[in-house]
């Protein structure tokens, strides 16, 4: 089912799972500054943590830019060539170190805001690889929609229930469609 909460809200729920990532940072930085020098295996668990934290803190701060971009784009949908609008995205994904494996690219169309499409698809395959790493990229025609589907490289699962990615498809009007290892979401044709 579509999301309709309004520009505001999902900027809210947006800003508010970033937040996490930020706790977990500091956190980690408490624990390692409290620790001192004692435990050798424990600051390098917490620094590890930090690092992970910071890369998804990256990626979460690109979504909520994609986000807003797409929130404010005043273009009206239209007809886009999704397969070139997929390979743009992932392109811009692999200036923020992910690489992607685009699949499936048949002459597809969809109907969207081109530069909103581009720059919410590059956000999520930034989220999905956590920041950095690689992720596949897949769409498949349905009846009136395609499918797309971002699975991570390394075949572990997609955080696909954070609010930042609900936010991000609704402000694509897409609607995500139940996986428990991928984020998998259609958009109208």
């Amino acid at each position: 089912m579509p999301d309709h909460r309004s520009p505001a809200e999902l900027s809210s729920a947006a800003v508010h799972d970033v937040r996490g990532s930020v706790g977990s940072i500091r956190l980690a930085v408490t624990s390692v500054l409290a620790d001192g020098d004692d435990d050798a295996e424990f600051r390098q668990m917490m620094l590890t943590t930090i690092e992970t934290e910071t890369r998804r803190l990256d990626a979460a701060l690109s979504g909520l830019q994609a986000l807003t971009d797409a929130l404010t784009d005043s273009e009206q949908p239209e007809r886009v060539d999704l397969g070139e609008a997929l390979r743009q995205a992932a392109a811009q994904a692999a200036r923020r170190q992910v690489a992607t494996d685009v699949e499936s690219l048949d002459a597809m169309t969809v109907t969207a805001r081109p530069a909103a499409l581009r720059a919410v698809i590059a956000a999520l395959l930034g989220i999905a690889a956590d920041g950095a790493g690689s992720v596949i990229l897949a769409a498949k025609e349905r009846e009136n929609d395609v499918v797309l589907r971002i699975a991570r490289g390394d075949a572990t699962a997609v955080a696909s229930e954070r609010a930042l990615v609900r936010s991000l498809l609704a402000a694509l009007d897409a609607e995500a469609t139940p996986d428990v290892d991928a984020l998998e979401f259609r958009l109208p044709r």
